[in-house]
Protein backbone atom coordinates (compact mmCIF):
# COMPACT_ATOMS: atom_id res chain seq x y z
CA UNK A 1 0.00 0.00 0.00
CA UNK A 2 1.44 3.39 -0.99
CA UNK A 3 1.83 6.44 1.25
CA UNK A 4 -1.21 8.19 -0.16
CA UNK A 5 -3.46 5.23 0.58
CA UNK A 6 -2.07 5.08 4.12
CA UNK A 7 -2.80 8.76 4.59
CA UNK A 8 -6.39 8.32 3.39
CA UNK A 9 -6.97 5.48 5.84
CA UNK A 10 -5.43 7.52 8.65
CA UNK A 11 -7.84 10.34 7.82
CA UNK A 12 -10.80 7.95 7.89
CA UNK A 13 -9.63 6.42 11.17
CA UNK A 14 -9.36 9.81 12.85
CA UNK A 15 -12.75 10.98 11.57
CA UNK A 16 -14.46 7.83 12.84
CA UNK A 17 -12.68 8.03 16.20
CA UNK A 18 -13.86 11.63 16.68
CA UNK A 19 -17.45 10.72 15.76
CA UNK A 20 -17.57 7.77 18.15
CA UNK A 21 -15.93 9.82 20.89
CA UNK A 22 -18.56 12.56 20.59
CA UNK A 23 -21.40 10.04 20.52
CA UNK A 24 -20.09 8.44 23.72
CA UNK A 25 -19.75 11.83 25.41
CA UNK A 26 -23.36 12.62 24.54
CA UNK A 27 -24.51 9.49 26.37
CA UNK A 28 -22.55 10.28 29.52
CA UNK A 29 -23.62 13.92 29.42
CA UNK A 30 -27.27 12.92 29.36
CA UNK A 31 -26.61 10.63 32.34
CA UNK A 32 -25.24 13.58 34.30
CA UNK A 33 -21.78 12.05 34.59
CA UNK A 34 -20.22 14.77 32.43
CA UNK A 35 -21.10 18.20 33.77
CA UNK A 36 -20.98 21.71 32.39
CA UNK A 37 -21.39 22.27 28.65
CA UNK A 38 -20.83 19.95 25.71
CA UNK A 39 -20.58 21.26 22.15
CA UNK A 40 -20.44 18.31 19.69
CA UNK A 41 -18.52 18.54 16.42
CA UNK A 42 -20.61 15.80 14.80
CA UNK A 43 -20.83 16.57 11.09
CA UNK A 44 -17.69 18.70 11.07
CA UNK A 45 -15.08 15.94 11.20
CA UNK A 46 -14.13 16.65 7.58
CA UNK A 47 -12.97 20.16 8.44
CA UNK A 48 -11.12 19.16 11.59
CA UNK A 49 -9.28 16.18 10.14
CA UNK A 50 -8.81 17.56 6.65
CA UNK A 51 -7.11 20.66 8.04
CA UNK A 52 -4.95 19.04 10.73
CA UNK A 53 -3.76 16.37 8.31
CA UNK A 54 -1.98 19.16 6.43
CA UNK A 55 0.26 19.97 9.39
CA UNK A 56 3.62 18.75 10.58
CA UNK A 57 3.75 17.07 13.98
CA UNK A 58 5.49 20.09 15.50
CA UNK A 59 2.94 22.63 14.21
CA UNK A 60 0.27 24.10 16.47
CA UNK A 61 -3.53 24.01 16.64
CA UNK A 62 -5.79 26.39 18.55
CA UNK A 63 -9.51 25.65 18.80
CA UNK A 64 -12.64 27.00 20.47
CA UNK A 65 -15.53 25.63 22.55
CA UNK A 66 -16.08 22.80 20.02
CA UNK A 67 -12.61 21.42 20.60
CA UNK A 68 -12.65 17.66 21.37
CA UNK A 69 -12.23 16.62 17.74
CA UNK A 70 -9.38 19.04 17.10
CA UNK A 71 -7.50 17.71 20.12
CA UNK A 72 -7.89 14.12 18.93
CA UNK A 73 -6.91 15.04 15.37
CA UNK A 74 -3.74 16.77 16.62
CA UNK A 75 -2.75 13.59 18.45
CA UNK A 76 -4.04 13.99 21.99
CA UNK A 77 -5.09 10.76 23.72
CA UNK A 78 -8.86 10.04 23.75
CA UNK A 79 -8.26 8.53 27.21
CA UNK A 80 -6.93 11.78 28.64
CA UNK A 81 -9.60 13.87 26.94
CA UNK A 82 -12.38 11.61 28.21
CA UNK A 83 -10.92 11.72 31.72
CA UNK A 84 -10.87 15.49 31.50
CA UNK A 85 -14.55 15.53 30.61
CA UNK A 86 -15.22 13.23 33.58
CA UNK A 87 -13.41 15.75 35.78
CA UNK A 88 -10.67 13.28 36.70
CA UNK A 89 -7.05 13.90 37.59
CA UNK A 90 -6.00 11.65 34.72
CA UNK A 91 -7.34 14.23 32.29
CA UNK A 92 -5.14 16.32 30.04
CA UNK A 93 -5.76 19.31 32.36
CA UNK A 94 -5.99 17.17 35.51
CA UNK A 95 -9.77 17.45 35.47
CA UNK A 96 -9.77 21.20 36.05
CA UNK A 97 -10.38 22.42 32.49
CA UNK A 98 -13.42 20.55 31.28
CA UNK A 99 -15.00 20.30 27.85
CA UNK A 100 -14.29 23.78 26.50
CA UNK A 101 -10.71 24.05 27.75
CA UNK A 102 -9.04 20.89 26.50
CA UNK A 103 -5.30 21.55 26.18
CA UNK A 104 -2.39 19.26 25.36
CA UNK A 105 0.80 21.21 24.71
CA UNK A 106 2.76 17.95 24.38
CA UNK A 107 1.23 17.40 20.91
CA UNK A 108 0.99 21.06 19.93
CA UNK A 109 -2.68 21.46 20.81
CA UNK A 110 -2.75 24.85 22.51
CA UNK A 111 -6.29 24.60 23.71
CA UNK A 112 -9.96 25.29 23.32
CA UNK A 113 -11.63 28.40 24.70
CA UNK A 114 -15.03 29.10 26.19
CA UNK A 115 -14.96 32.74 25.09
CA UNK A 116 -16.21 33.27 21.53
CA UNK A 117 -13.21 34.34 19.46
CA UNK A 118 -10.89 33.88 22.44
CA UNK A 119 -8.51 31.55 20.60
CA UNK A 120 -7.97 33.91 17.66
CA UNK A 121 -5.39 36.13 19.39
CA UNK A 122 -3.82 33.09 21.08
CA UNK A 123 -3.09 31.65 17.64
CA UNK A 124 -1.55 34.95 16.56
CA UNK A 125 0.65 34.84 19.64
CA UNK A 126 1.87 31.33 18.84
CA UNK A 127 2.52 32.36 15.24
CA UNK A 128 4.41 35.46 16.37
CA UNK A 129 6.61 33.28 18.58
CA UNK A 130 7.31 31.00 15.61
CA UNK A 131 8.28 33.98 13.48
CA UNK A 132 10.61 35.38 16.14
CA UNK A 133 12.21 31.97 16.75
CA UNK A 134 12.38 31.27 13.00
CA UNK A 135 11.33 27.65 13.60
CA UNK A 136 9.02 27.52 10.54
CA UNK A 137 6.09 26.24 12.61
CA UNK A 138 2.58 27.06 11.44
CA UNK A 139 -0.47 27.55 13.64
CA UNK A 140 -3.99 26.60 12.59
CA UNK A 141 -6.84 28.29 14.42
CA UNK A 142 -10.41 26.94 14.30
CA UNK A 143 -13.34 29.19 15.15
CA UNK A 144 -17.05 29.47 14.41
CA UNK A 145 -18.77 32.02 12.20
CA UNK A 146 -20.15 33.84 15.23
CA UNK A 147 -16.60 34.81 16.21
CA UNK A 148 -16.20 36.74 12.95
CA UNK A 149 -18.52 39.39 14.38
CA UNK A 150 -16.37 39.85 17.48
CA UNK A 151 -14.00 42.78 17.65
CA UNK A 152 -11.06 40.54 18.53
CA UNK A 153 -11.41 38.81 15.14
CA UNK A 154 -10.86 42.09 13.30
CA UNK A 155 -8.17 43.41 15.64
CA UNK A 156 -6.17 40.20 15.39
CA UNK A 157 -6.49 39.77 11.62
CA UNK A 158 -5.27 43.34 11.22
CA UNK A 159 -2.15 42.65 13.31
CA UNK A 160 -1.55 39.20 11.79
CA UNK A 161 -1.65 40.70 8.30
CA UNK A 162 0.60 43.61 9.28
CA UNK A 163 3.19 41.22 10.73
CA UNK A 164 2.82 38.47 8.08
CA UNK A 165 2.28 35.84 10.76
CA UNK A 166 2.45 32.10 9.88
CA UNK A 167 -1.14 31.37 10.92
CA UNK A 168 -4.05 29.80 9.03
CA UNK A 169 -7.46 30.82 10.34
CA UNK A 170 -10.20 28.29 9.57
CA UNK A 171 -13.80 29.30 10.12
CA UNK A 172 -16.19 26.41 10.64
CA UNK A 173 -19.19 28.29 9.26
CA UNK A 174 -22.14 26.34 10.70
CA UNK A 175 -24.63 28.82 9.18
CA UNK A 176 -26.14 29.13 12.65
CA UNK A 177 -24.77 30.38 15.98
CA UNK A 178 -26.69 28.86 18.90
CA UNK A 179 -30.16 29.60 17.47
CA UNK A 180 -29.43 32.62 15.27
CA UNK A 181 -28.88 32.06 11.56
CA UNK A 182 -25.73 33.56 10.05
CA UNK A 183 -27.66 35.36 7.30
CA UNK A 184 -29.47 37.30 10.00
CA UNK A 185 -26.30 38.64 11.59
CA UNK A 186 -24.06 39.72 8.71
CA UNK A 187 -24.41 40.83 5.08
CA UNK A 188 -21.14 39.40 3.81
CA UNK A 189 -19.14 36.17 3.98
CA UNK A 190 -16.41 35.47 6.50
CA UNK A 191 -13.94 35.24 3.62
CA UNK A 192 -14.85 38.74 2.46
CA UNK A 193 -14.07 40.04 5.91
CA UNK A 194 -10.56 38.68 5.59
CA UNK A 195 -10.07 40.34 2.23
CA UNK A 196 -10.60 43.73 3.84
CA UNK A 197 -7.29 43.21 5.66
CA UNK A 198 -5.53 42.22 2.43
CA UNK A 199 -5.45 38.59 3.57
CA UNK A 200 -5.60 35.78 1.04
CA UNK A 201 -8.81 33.82 1.56
CA UNK A 202 -10.39 30.60 0.33
CA UNK A 203 -13.89 29.16 0.62
CA UNK A 204 -14.30 25.39 0.70
CA UNK A 205 -16.98 22.74 1.12
CA UNK A 206 -16.53 21.73 4.73
CA UNK A 207 -18.29 18.40 4.22
CA UNK A 208 -15.54 17.27 1.81
CA UNK A 209 -12.51 16.20 3.84
CA UNK A 210 -10.20 15.97 0.84
CA UNK A 211 -11.21 19.41 -0.43
CA UNK A 212 -10.46 20.87 3.00
CA UNK A 213 -7.12 19.05 3.10
CA UNK A 214 -6.11 20.32 -0.35
CA UNK A 215 -6.93 23.94 0.46
CA UNK A 216 -5.22 23.74 3.84
CA UNK A 217 -2.08 22.10 2.43
CA UNK A 218 -1.62 25.10 0.12
CA UNK A 219 -2.40 27.56 2.90
CA UNK A 220 0.05 25.95 5.32
CA UNK A 221 2.76 25.88 2.67
CA UNK A 222 2.31 29.59 1.98
CA UNK A 223 2.23 30.46 5.68
CA UNK A 224 5.40 28.47 6.27
CA UNK A 225 7.13 30.43 3.49
CA UNK A 226 6.21 33.70 5.20
CA UNK A 227 3.11 34.51 3.18
CA UNK A 228 0.61 34.34 6.03
CA UNK A 229 -1.87 34.86 7.45
CA UNK A 230 -4.48 33.01 5.40
CA UNK A 231 -8.20 32.71 6.07
CA UNK A 232 -10.26 29.67 5.02
CA UNK A 233 -14.04 29.70 5.29
CA UNK A 234 -15.30 26.11 5.47
CA UNK A 235 -19.02 25.97 4.74
CA UNK A 236 -20.74 23.35 6.87
CA UNK A 237 -23.66 22.63 9.19
CA UNK A 238 -23.42 20.78 12.45
CA UNK A 239 -25.71 17.75 12.82
CA UNK A 240 -26.69 18.61 16.39
CA UNK A 241 -27.90 21.62 18.31
CA UNK A 242 -25.32 24.20 19.38
CA UNK A 243 -24.76 22.31 22.63
CA UNK A 244 -26.46 19.72 24.75
CA UNK A 245 -29.45 21.31 26.45
CA UNK A 246 -29.99 23.92 23.73
CA UNK A 247 -33.17 23.33 21.72
CA UNK A 248 -32.59 22.76 18.02
CA UNK A 249 -34.47 25.34 15.92
CA UNK A 250 -34.03 23.59 12.57
CA UNK A 251 -36.83 21.21 11.60
CA UNK A 252 -36.29 17.51 12.24
CA UNK A 253 -36.94 16.54 8.62
CA UNK A 254 -34.34 19.06 7.47
CA UNK A 255 -31.81 17.68 9.93
CA UNK A 256 -32.45 14.10 8.83
CA UNK A 257 -32.03 15.05 5.16
CA UNK A 258 -28.87 17.02 5.92
CA UNK A 259 -27.26 14.12 7.69
CA UNK A 260 -28.30 11.58 5.07
CA UNK A 261 -26.82 13.58 2.20
CA UNK A 262 -23.89 15.47 3.71
CA UNK A 263 -22.31 13.18 6.30
CA UNK A 264 -18.56 13.69 5.70
CA UNK A 265 -17.70 10.24 7.08
CA UNK A 266 -20.27 8.28 5.05
CA UNK A 267 -19.40 10.20 1.90
CA UNK A 268 -15.67 9.64 2.41
CA UNK A 269 -16.30 5.95 3.03
CA UNK A 270 -18.19 5.69 -0.26
CA UNK A 271 -15.31 7.46 -1.99
CA UNK A 272 -12.69 5.10 -0.55
CA UNK A 273 -14.66 2.02 -1.60
CA UNK A 274 -15.78 3.39 -4.97
CA UNK A 275 -12.29 4.49 -5.94
CA UNK A 276 -10.85 1.20 -4.67
CA UNK A 277 -8.60 2.99 -2.20
CA UNK A 278 -9.91 0.58 0.41
CA UNK A 279 -12.39 -2.26 0.85
CA UNK A 280 -15.56 -2.19 2.91
CA UNK A 281 -14.24 -4.94 5.16
CA UNK A 282 -11.06 -2.94 5.85
CA UNK A 283 -13.09 0.13 6.81
CA UNK A 284 -15.35 -1.95 9.05
CA UNK A 285 -12.25 -3.16 10.90
CA UNK A 286 -11.17 0.45 11.35
CA UNK A 287 -14.59 1.26 12.80
CA UNK A 288 -14.35 -1.69 15.20
CA UNK A 289 -10.91 -0.54 16.27
CA UNK A 290 -12.30 2.94 16.95
CA UNK A 291 -15.00 1.35 19.12
CA UNK A 292 -12.28 -0.34 21.16
CA UNK A 293 -10.37 2.93 21.54
CA UNK A 294 -13.46 4.67 22.91
CA UNK A 295 -14.27 1.80 25.28
CA UNK A 296 -10.72 1.97 26.64
CA UNK A 297 -11.05 5.74 27.02
CA UNK A 298 -14.29 5.34 29.00
CA UNK A 299 -12.75 2.67 31.24
CA UNK A 300 -9.72 4.85 31.88
CA UNK A 301 -11.93 7.85 32.72
CA UNK A 302 -14.15 5.87 35.04
CA UNK A 303 -11.21 4.41 36.95
CA UNK A 304 -9.10 7.58 37.11
CA UNK A 305 -8.92 9.26 40.53
CA UNK A 306 -10.75 12.43 41.43
CA UNK A 307 -8.57 15.57 41.53
CA UNK A 308 -6.94 16.12 44.89
CA UNK A 309 -7.66 19.35 46.74
CA UNK A 310 -3.98 20.18 46.59
CA UNK A 311 -4.22 20.68 42.81
CA UNK A 312 -5.99 23.97 43.44
CA UNK A 313 -2.85 25.29 45.11
CA UNK A 314 -0.46 24.24 42.34
CA UNK A 315 0.85 26.79 39.87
Amino acid sequence: MNTKANQLLKIYTTMVTIRKFEEAVEIFFKKGIIRGSFHPSIGEEGIIVGATSALRNDDYVVSYHRCHGAAIAKGSSPKRIMAELFGKEGGCCKGLGGSMHITDVSVGFLGGNGIVGGGIPHAAGAALASKILKNEKVTICFFGEGASNQGIFHETLNMAALWNLPVVYICQNNQIAVTTFFKGTTLTSVAKKGESYNIYTETVNGFDVLAVREVTLKAVEEARKGNGPILIESLTERFTSHSMGIKEVRERKYMETLRASHDPISNFKHYLIGSKKSSESELIEIEKSADSIIKEAIKYAEEAPEPSFGLLMEQ
